[in-house]
Protein backbone atom coordinates (compact mmCIF):
# COMPACT_ATOMS: atom_id res chain seq x y z
CA UNK A 1 0.00 0.00 0.00
CA UNK A 2 1.38 3.44 -0.86
CA UNK A 3 1.96 5.86 1.99
CA UNK A 4 -0.89 8.27 2.68
CA UNK A 5 -0.10 11.51 0.82
CA UNK A 6 0.51 14.74 2.69
CA UNK A 7 -1.70 17.47 1.26
CA UNK A 8 -1.14 21.21 1.01
CA UNK A 9 -3.39 23.82 -0.64
CA UNK A 10 -2.30 26.56 -3.02
CA UNK A 11 -4.63 29.45 -3.80
CA UNK A 12 -3.45 31.14 -7.00
CA UNK A 13 -5.28 34.26 -8.14
CA UNK A 14 -4.38 36.16 -11.27
CA UNK A 15 -5.83 39.23 -12.87
CA UNK A 16 -8.06 37.13 -15.14
CA UNK A 17 -8.84 34.07 -13.04
CA UNK A 18 -8.23 32.13 -9.87
CA UNK A 19 -7.92 28.53 -8.81
CA UNK A 20 -7.54 26.45 -5.71
CA UNK A 21 -5.28 23.41 -5.98
CA UNK A 22 -4.40 20.52 -3.69
CA UNK A 23 -0.86 19.21 -3.84
CA UNK A 24 -0.53 15.63 -2.60
CA UNK A 25 3.08 14.84 -1.74
CA UNK A 26 4.07 11.18 -1.92
CA UNK A 27 7.49 9.57 -1.62
CA UNK A 28 7.64 9.26 -5.42
CA UNK A 29 6.53 12.81 -6.25
CA UNK A 30 3.74 15.36 -6.20
CA UNK A 31 0.25 15.12 -7.64
CA UNK A 32 -1.49 18.47 -8.20
CA UNK A 33 -5.25 18.58 -8.55
CA UNK A 34 -7.10 21.81 -9.28
CA UNK A 35 -10.35 21.53 -7.35
CA UNK A 36 -11.87 24.91 -8.14
CA UNK A 37 -11.54 27.57 -10.83
CA UNK A 38 -13.19 30.96 -11.09
CA UNK A 39 -13.06 33.99 -13.32
CA UNK A 40 -11.54 37.22 -12.12
CA UNK A 41 -11.25 40.67 -13.58
CA UNK A 42 -11.93 44.28 -12.73
CA UNK A 43 -15.51 45.52 -12.69
CA UNK A 44 -16.69 49.02 -13.51
CA UNK A 45 -17.25 51.08 -10.39
CA UNK A 46 -18.02 54.80 -10.03
CA UNK A 47 -16.55 55.62 -13.40
CA UNK A 48 -13.43 53.53 -12.85
CA UNK A 49 -12.36 49.93 -12.34
CA UNK A 50 -12.31 47.92 -9.10
CA UNK A 51 -11.78 44.37 -7.87
CA UNK A 52 -14.80 42.58 -6.44
CA UNK A 53 -12.88 41.40 -3.39
CA UNK A 54 -15.86 39.89 -1.57
CA UNK A 55 -16.67 37.70 -4.58
CA UNK A 56 -13.00 36.61 -4.77
CA UNK A 57 -13.14 35.74 -1.06
CA UNK A 58 -16.31 33.69 -1.49
CA UNK A 59 -14.76 31.78 -4.39
CA UNK A 60 -11.71 31.02 -2.23
CA UNK A 61 -13.94 29.61 0.50
CA UNK A 62 -15.75 27.42 -2.04
CA UNK A 63 -12.37 26.15 -3.22
CA UNK A 64 -11.14 25.48 0.29
CA UNK A 65 -14.26 23.45 1.06
CA UNK A 66 -13.64 21.36 -2.06
CA UNK A 67 -10.00 20.97 -1.02
CA UNK A 68 -11.01 19.65 2.40
CA UNK A 69 -13.12 16.99 0.73
CA UNK A 70 -9.95 15.44 -0.78
CA UNK A 71 -8.63 14.59 2.70
CA UNK A 72 -6.77 16.23 5.57
CA UNK A 73 -4.68 19.22 4.45
CA UNK A 74 -1.66 20.41 6.44
CA UNK A 75 -1.44 23.98 5.17
CA UNK A 76 -2.73 26.63 2.81
CA UNK A 77 -0.96 29.58 1.17
CA UNK A 78 -2.08 32.31 -1.22
CA UNK A 79 -0.34 34.05 -4.10
CA UNK A 80 -1.74 36.79 -6.37
CA UNK A 81 -0.66 39.41 -8.87
CA UNK A 82 1.42 42.29 -7.52
CA UNK A 83 1.02 46.04 -6.82
CA UNK A 84 -2.59 45.96 -5.57
CA UNK A 85 -3.35 46.43 -1.87
CA UNK A 86 -6.01 47.20 0.68
CA UNK A 87 -6.16 49.54 3.64
CA UNK A 88 -7.73 48.03 6.75
CA UNK A 89 -9.00 49.51 9.99
CA UNK A 90 -8.21 48.33 13.53
CA UNK A 91 -10.60 45.36 13.14
CA UNK A 92 -9.19 44.33 9.79
CA UNK A 93 -12.09 45.70 7.74
CA UNK A 94 -11.29 47.17 4.34
CA UNK A 95 -11.47 50.94 4.06
CA UNK A 96 -10.08 51.04 0.50
CA UNK A 97 -8.83 48.63 -2.17
CA UNK A 98 -6.63 49.53 -5.14
CA UNK A 99 -7.03 48.29 -8.70
CA UNK A 100 -4.14 48.71 -11.11
CA UNK A 101 -6.48 48.60 -14.13
CA UNK A 102 -8.17 51.81 -12.97
CA UNK A 103 -7.16 54.91 -14.89
CA UNK A 104 -7.08 57.41 -12.01
CA UNK A 105 -3.46 56.96 -10.93
CA UNK A 106 -2.09 60.03 -12.73
CA UNK A 107 -2.97 62.30 -9.82
CA UNK A 108 -0.81 60.09 -7.58
CA UNK A 109 2.08 60.12 -10.06
CA UNK A 110 1.95 63.92 -10.25
CA UNK A 111 1.83 64.21 -6.46
CA UNK A 112 4.83 61.94 -5.99
CA UNK A 113 6.99 63.47 -8.71
CA UNK A 114 6.39 66.91 -7.25
CA UNK A 115 8.16 65.66 -4.11
CA UNK A 116 10.76 63.15 -5.35
CA UNK A 117 12.46 63.06 -8.75
CA UNK A 118 11.94 60.08 -11.01
CA UNK A 119 15.66 59.19 -10.97
CA UNK A 120 15.73 59.42 -7.18
CA UNK A 121 12.68 57.19 -6.92
CA UNK A 122 14.47 54.49 -8.92
CA UNK A 123 17.72 54.86 -6.98
CA UNK A 124 15.79 54.44 -3.71
CA UNK A 125 13.65 51.46 -4.76
CA UNK A 126 15.05 49.88 -7.93
CA UNK A 127 11.53 49.51 -9.39
CA UNK A 128 10.74 50.53 -12.97
CA UNK A 129 8.51 53.56 -13.32
CA UNK A 130 4.90 52.53 -13.92
CA UNK A 131 1.73 54.44 -13.07
CA UNK A 132 0.24 51.25 -11.64
CA UNK A 133 2.90 50.90 -8.92
CA UNK A 134 1.46 50.81 -5.42
CA UNK A 135 3.29 53.99 -4.42
CA UNK A 136 1.33 55.96 -7.03
CA UNK A 137 -1.97 54.21 -6.34
CA UNK A 138 -1.62 55.03 -2.64
CA UNK A 139 -0.76 58.65 -3.39
CA UNK A 140 -3.87 58.84 -5.58
CA UNK A 141 -5.95 57.49 -2.68
CA UNK A 142 -4.54 60.20 -0.40
CA UNK A 143 -5.77 62.81 -2.89
CA UNK A 144 -9.07 61.22 -3.96
CA UNK A 145 -10.17 59.37 -0.81
CA UNK A 146 -8.41 60.93 2.19
CA UNK A 147 -11.08 59.75 4.65
CA UNK A 148 -10.37 56.09 3.87
CA UNK A 149 -6.65 56.64 4.38
CA UNK A 150 -7.26 58.46 7.65
CA UNK A 151 -9.44 55.62 8.99
CA UNK A 152 -6.92 52.98 8.00
CA UNK A 153 -4.60 51.27 10.46
CA UNK A 154 -2.57 49.04 8.15
CA UNK A 155 -1.52 48.59 4.52
CA UNK A 156 -1.79 44.98 3.30
CA UNK A 157 -1.18 43.58 -0.16
CA UNK A 158 -3.98 41.45 -1.65
CA UNK A 159 -2.55 38.06 -0.56
CA UNK A 160 -1.87 39.50 2.90
CA UNK A 161 -5.53 40.50 3.14
CA UNK A 162 -6.56 36.93 2.35
CA UNK A 163 -4.07 35.38 4.78
CA UNK A 164 -5.43 37.69 7.48
CA UNK A 165 -8.99 36.59 6.81
CA UNK A 166 -7.87 32.97 7.01
CA UNK A 167 -5.93 33.11 10.28
CA UNK A 168 -6.21 36.60 11.82
CA UNK A 169 -2.51 37.48 11.45
CA UNK A 170 -1.56 40.68 9.62
CA UNK A 171 1.92 40.74 8.05
CA UNK A 172 3.34 41.89 4.72
CA UNK A 173 4.99 39.01 2.83
CA UNK A 174 8.14 40.41 1.31
CA UNK A 175 7.98 39.24 -2.32
CA UNK A 176 4.65 40.99 -2.84
CA UNK A 177 5.59 43.99 -0.72
CA UNK A 178 8.59 44.31 -3.01
CA UNK A 179 6.30 45.35 -5.88
CA UNK A 180 5.09 48.48 -4.04
CA UNK A 181 8.08 50.73 -4.85
CA UNK A 182 8.22 51.43 -1.11
CA UNK A 183 10.89 48.86 -0.15
CA UNK A 184 14.64 49.46 0.14
CA UNK A 185 16.00 46.68 -2.13
CA UNK A 186 19.26 46.41 -0.19
CA UNK A 187 17.92 46.23 3.37
CA UNK A 188 14.64 44.54 2.30
CA UNK A 189 12.74 46.81 4.71
CA UNK A 190 10.19 49.60 4.30
CA UNK A 191 11.83 52.79 3.05
CA UNK A 192 10.56 55.09 5.78
CA UNK A 193 12.67 58.03 4.64
CA UNK A 194 11.11 57.87 1.18
CA UNK A 195 7.65 57.68 2.70
CA UNK A 196 8.34 60.83 4.70
CA UNK A 197 9.45 62.74 1.62
CA UNK A 198 6.40 61.54 -0.30
CA UNK A 199 4.00 62.42 2.49
CA UNK A 200 2.86 58.81 2.84
CA UNK A 201 1.93 57.86 6.45
CA UNK A 202 4.52 55.36 7.68
CA UNK A 203 2.11 54.25 10.45
CA UNK A 204 0.31 52.13 7.83
CA UNK A 205 3.26 49.82 7.23
CA UNK A 206 3.74 46.87 9.56
CA UNK A 207 5.80 43.74 9.91
CA UNK A 208 7.51 42.22 6.88
CA UNK A 209 7.72 38.42 6.74
CA UNK A 210 9.66 36.01 4.55
CA UNK A 211 8.19 33.10 2.54
CA UNK A 212 7.99 29.90 4.53
CA UNK A 213 6.72 31.50 7.72
CA UNK A 214 3.94 29.58 9.47
CA UNK A 215 1.33 32.16 10.52
CA UNK A 216 -0.91 29.81 12.49
CA UNK A 217 -4.07 27.70 12.13
CA UNK A 218 -7.12 28.77 10.18
CA UNK A 219 -9.69 30.57 12.32
CA UNK A 220 -12.53 28.53 13.85
CA UNK A 221 -15.10 30.16 11.56
CA UNK A 222 -13.02 29.21 8.52
CA UNK A 223 -12.67 25.68 9.82
CA UNK A 224 -16.44 25.47 10.29
CA UNK A 225 -17.18 26.90 6.84
CA UNK A 226 -14.66 24.84 4.86
CA UNK A 227 -14.06 21.68 6.88
CA UNK A 228 -10.32 22.36 7.11
CA UNK A 229 -9.31 21.01 10.50
CA UNK A 230 -5.85 21.67 11.91
CA UNK A 231 -4.78 23.40 8.70
CA UNK A 232 -1.98 25.94 9.07
CA UNK A 233 -1.63 29.13 7.05
CA UNK A 234 1.89 29.29 5.56
CA UNK A 235 3.36 32.15 3.54
CA UNK A 236 4.46 31.08 0.08
CA UNK A 237 6.22 33.58 -2.14
CA UNK A 238 2.91 35.43 -2.37
CA UNK A 239 3.68 37.38 -5.53
CA UNK A 240 2.81 34.93 -8.28
CA UNK A 241 6.00 35.71 -10.21
CA UNK A 242 8.09 34.93 -7.14
CA UNK A 243 6.40 31.55 -6.76
CA UNK A 244 6.81 30.83 -10.48
CA UNK A 245 10.50 31.71 -10.50
CA UNK A 246 11.08 29.62 -7.38
CA UNK A 247 9.82 26.68 -9.45
CA UNK A 248 11.99 27.31 -12.53
CA UNK A 249 13.78 23.99 -13.17
CA UNK A 250 17.05 25.84 -13.67
CA UNK A 251 20.55 24.49 -13.17
CA UNK A 252 23.32 26.72 -11.87
CA UNK A 253 23.40 30.38 -10.95
CA UNK A 254 24.27 31.91 -14.32
CA UNK A 255 23.47 31.81 -18.00
CA UNK A 256 19.71 31.55 -17.65
CA UNK A 257 16.80 33.94 -17.64
CA UNK A 258 13.08 33.43 -17.11
CA UNK A 259 9.78 34.51 -18.60
CA UNK A 260 6.93 34.02 -16.14
CA UNK A 261 3.99 34.22 -18.49
CA UNK A 262 0.30 34.86 -18.12
CA UNK A 263 -1.69 38.08 -18.24
CA UNK A 264 1.76 39.69 -18.02
CA UNK A 265 5.13 38.48 -19.27
CA UNK A 266 7.72 39.01 -16.52
CA UNK A 267 11.05 38.80 -18.32
CA UNK A 268 14.10 38.70 -16.09
CA UNK A 269 16.90 36.89 -14.35
CA UNK A 270 17.60 35.97 -10.74
CA UNK A 271 20.53 37.61 -8.96
CA UNK A 272 22.05 37.75 -5.50
CA UNK A 273 21.37 41.48 -5.15
CA UNK A 274 19.87 44.54 -6.86
CA UNK A 275 21.23 46.49 -9.82
CA UNK A 276 20.47 50.20 -9.31
CA UNK A 277 22.56 51.75 -12.07
CA UNK A 278 21.30 54.46 -14.45
CA UNK A 279 21.63 51.88 -17.23
CA UNK A 280 19.19 49.58 -15.39
CA UNK A 281 16.80 52.50 -14.93
CA UNK A 282 17.03 53.44 -18.60
CA UNK A 283 16.30 49.83 -19.56
CA UNK A 284 13.19 49.89 -17.30
CA UNK A 285 14.43 47.00 -15.17
CA UNK A 286 12.84 46.36 -11.79
CA UNK A 287 14.58 44.81 -8.80
CA UNK A 288 11.84 42.66 -7.26
CA UNK A 289 12.52 40.82 -4.04
CA UNK A 290 12.72 37.06 -4.22
CA UNK A 291 12.90 34.09 -1.95
CA UNK A 292 16.05 33.27 0.05
CA UNK A 293 17.56 36.74 -0.27
CA UNK A 294 17.45 36.83 -4.06
CA UNK A 295 16.50 39.65 -6.42
CA UNK A 296 14.53 39.26 -9.63
CA UNK A 297 15.85 41.79 -12.14
CA UNK A 298 13.01 42.03 -14.64
CA UNK A 299 10.70 44.07 -16.82
CA UNK A 300 6.90 43.87 -16.91
CA UNK A 301 5.72 43.27 -20.47
CA UNK A 302 2.05 43.24 -21.40
CA UNK A 303 1.38 39.54 -21.96
CA UNK A 304 -1.54 37.32 -22.91
CA UNK A 305 -3.89 39.99 -21.54
CA UNK A 306 -4.46 41.30 -25.08
CA UNK A 307 -5.58 37.91 -26.37
CA UNK A 308 -7.64 37.28 -23.21
CA UNK A 309 -9.57 40.53 -23.73
CA UNK A 310 -10.06 39.73 -27.42
CA UNK A 311 -11.44 36.32 -26.55
CA UNK A 312 -13.81 37.94 -24.08
CA UNK A 313 -14.97 40.28 -26.83
CA UNK A 314 -15.51 37.38 -29.23
CA UNK A 315 -17.34 35.29 -26.62
CA UNK A 316 -14.90 32.47 -27.28
CA UNK A 317 -12.90 30.21 -24.97
CA UNK A 318 -11.26 27.83 -27.45
CA UNK A 319 -7.68 29.01 -27.14
CA UNK A 320 -6.25 25.80 -28.60
CA UNK A 321 -8.07 26.29 -31.91
CA UNK A 322 -7.09 29.96 -32.01
CA UNK A 323 -3.39 29.21 -31.59
CA UNK A 324 -3.58 26.35 -34.09
CA UNK A 325 -5.07 28.71 -36.68
CA UNK A 326 -2.39 31.32 -35.91
CA UNK A 327 0.37 28.85 -36.90
CA UNK A 328 -0.13 29.46 -40.63
CA UNK A 329 -0.58 33.24 -40.49
CA UNK A 330 1.96 35.91 -41.39
CA UNK A 331 1.42 39.35 -39.88
CA UNK A 332 3.56 42.13 -38.34
CA UNK A 333 4.03 42.15 -34.56
CA UNK A 334 1.79 44.16 -32.26
CA UNK A 335 3.67 46.66 -30.07
CA UNK A 336 2.32 44.92 -26.99
CA UNK A 337 3.29 47.65 -24.52
CA UNK A 338 1.39 50.35 -26.41
CA UNK A 339 -0.65 52.31 -23.81
CA UNK A 340 -3.81 51.92 -25.89
CA UNK A 341 -3.87 48.20 -25.01
CA UNK A 342 -3.77 48.64 -21.23
CA UNK A 343 -7.42 49.21 -20.32
CA UNK A 344 -10.07 46.47 -20.25
CA UNK A 345 -12.75 46.53 -22.92
CA UNK A 346 -14.55 44.54 -25.56
CA UNK A 347 -13.10 46.90 -28.18
CA UNK A 348 -9.68 45.27 -27.76
CA UNK A 349 -9.76 43.68 -31.27
CA UNK A 350 -10.39 47.11 -32.79
CA UNK A 351 -7.51 48.59 -30.80
CA UNK A 352 -5.17 45.87 -32.06
CA UNK A 353 -6.28 46.48 -35.67
CA UNK A 354 -5.61 50.20 -35.32
CA UNK A 355 -1.99 49.33 -34.50
CA UNK A 356 -1.66 46.48 -37.02
CA UNK A 357 -4.27 46.82 -39.80
CA UNK A 358 -3.20 43.48 -41.27
CA UNK A 359 -4.55 41.72 -38.15
CA UNK A 360 -8.05 41.44 -39.61
CA UNK A 361 -9.07 38.05 -38.18
CA UNK A 362 -8.85 36.34 -34.78
CA UNK A 363 -6.03 34.06 -35.97
CA UNK A 364 -4.06 37.01 -37.32
CA UNK A 365 -4.58 38.98 -34.10
CA UNK A 366 -3.29 36.03 -32.05
CA UNK A 367 -0.27 35.65 -34.35
CA UNK A 368 0.47 39.40 -34.23
CA UNK A 369 0.33 39.40 -30.42
CA UNK A 370 2.61 36.35 -30.09
CA UNK A 371 5.03 37.90 -32.59
CA UNK A 372 4.96 41.11 -30.55
CA UNK A 373 5.62 39.24 -27.32
CA UNK A 374 8.63 37.52 -28.90
CA UNK A 375 10.04 40.82 -30.14
CA UNK A 376 9.52 42.70 -26.87
CA UNK A 377 10.78 39.81 -24.71
CA UNK A 378 13.94 39.63 -26.83
CA UNK A 379 14.52 43.36 -26.31
CA UNK A 380 14.33 42.84 -22.54
CA UNK A 381 16.63 39.79 -22.63
CA UNK A 382 19.21 41.79 -24.56
CA UNK A 383 18.89 44.67 -22.06
CA UNK A 384 19.42 42.27 -19.16
CA UNK A 385 22.54 40.90 -20.80
CA UNK A 386 23.89 44.38 -21.53
CA UNK A 387 23.16 45.89 -18.11
CA UNK A 388 24.56 42.97 -16.10
CA UNK A 389 27.42 42.08 -18.46
CA UNK A 390 26.41 38.42 -18.08
CA UNK A 391 25.50 36.27 -21.09
CA UNK A 392 22.10 34.61 -21.37
CA UNK A 393 22.05 31.41 -23.43
CA UNK A 394 18.80 29.82 -22.27
CA UNK A 395 15.40 31.05 -21.15
CA UNK A 396 12.93 29.22 -18.91
CA UNK A 397 9.41 29.95 -20.16
CA UNK A 398 7.01 29.06 -17.37
CA UNK A 399 3.30 29.68 -16.90
CA UNK A 400 0.52 29.91 -19.45
CA UNK A 401 2.59 30.55 -22.58
CA UNK A 402 4.62 27.39 -21.93
CA UNK A 403 1.68 25.41 -23.30
CA UNK A 404 1.65 27.41 -26.57
CA UNK A 405 4.32 25.81 -28.80
CA UNK A 406 4.05 28.67 -31.30
CA UNK A 407 4.90 31.20 -28.59
CA UNK A 408 8.00 29.22 -27.56
CA UNK A 409 9.19 28.80 -31.16
CA UNK A 410 8.73 32.50 -31.93
CA UNK A 411 10.72 33.36 -28.80
CA UNK A 412 13.52 31.00 -29.79
CA UNK A 413 13.63 32.46 -33.31
CA UNK A 414 13.53 36.11 -32.22
CA UNK A 415 16.00 35.77 -29.34
CA UNK A 416 18.43 33.23 -30.82
CA UNK A 417 18.37 31.39 -27.51
CA UNK A 418 17.20 28.01 -26.26
CA UNK A 419 13.71 28.20 -24.80
CA UNK A 420 12.92 25.64 -22.10
CA UNK A 421 9.12 25.56 -21.86
CA UNK A 422 7.49 24.44 -18.63
CA UNK A 423 6.24 23.79 -16.15
CA UNK A 424 2.94 25.42 -17.05
CA UNK A 425 1.86 25.31 -13.41
CA UNK A 426 5.07 26.84 -12.05
CA UNK A 427 3.23 29.24 -9.75
CA UNK A 428 1.29 26.43 -8.08
CA UNK A 429 4.42 24.29 -7.81
CA UNK A 430 6.46 27.05 -6.22
CA UNK A 431 3.69 27.85 -3.76
CA UNK A 432 3.15 24.20 -2.77
CA UNK A 433 6.83 23.29 -2.46
CA UNK A 434 7.63 26.27 -0.22
CA UNK A 435 4.73 25.34 2.05
CA UNK A 436 5.82 21.70 2.11
CA UNK A 437 9.38 22.67 3.05
CA UNK A 438 8.11 24.95 5.84
CA UNK A 439 5.93 22.18 7.28
CA UNK A 440 8.64 19.51 7.02
CA UNK A 441 6.78 17.47 4.42
CA UNK A 442 9.82 17.53 2.14
CA UNK A 443 13.47 18.35 2.90
CA UNK A 444 14.62 21.89 2.24
CA UNK A 445 17.27 23.06 -0.16
CA UNK A 446 16.62 21.07 -3.36
CA UNK A 447 13.38 22.64 -4.59
CA UNK A 448 14.50 23.33 -8.17
CA UNK A 449 16.19 19.97 -8.59
CA UNK A 450 13.05 18.25 -7.34
CA UNK A 451 10.88 20.17 -9.81
CA UNK A 452 13.31 19.55 -12.69
CA UNK A 453 13.14 15.83 -11.95
CA UNK A 454 9.35 15.75 -11.97
CA UNK A 455 8.68 18.37 -14.68
CA UNK A 456 11.33 18.25 -17.39
CA UNK A 457 10.89 21.24 -19.75
CA UNK A 458 10.36 21.01 -23.50
CA UNK A 459 13.35 22.46 -25.37
CA UNK A 460 12.86 24.74 -28.40
CA UNK A 461 16.03 25.57 -30.34
CA UNK A 462 16.58 28.80 -32.26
Amino acid sequence: MPAEPVRHIAVDIGASGGRVAVGAFRPDGLDVRIVHRFRNGPVESAGGWAWDFERIWEEILVGLQKASETGACRSVGVNTWGVDFGLVDSRGNLTALSCYRDTGHAVGVNRNLARVGRDELYAETGIQFMEINSVHQLAAMIVRNPEAVERAELFLMVPDLIHHRLCGVMVNEITDAGTTQLIDPNSRTWNLGLMERLGIPARLFGEIAEPGRVLGPVLPEIEARTGLKGCQVVLPPSHDTASAVAACPAEGDSGWAFIASGTWFLVGRERSGPVLSPAADEARLSNEIGRLGTTRLLTNVTGLWIIQECMRAWGDSDYASLYAAAESESVPPVPVDDPSLAAPGTDMPDRVRRLVPEADSPAKIARAVLEGLAVRSTQVLNSLQRVTGEAIDRVHLVGGAAQIPLAARLLAHASGRRILAGPVEATLLGNLHVQAEAMGTIPGGDLRARIARDHAPVVHLP
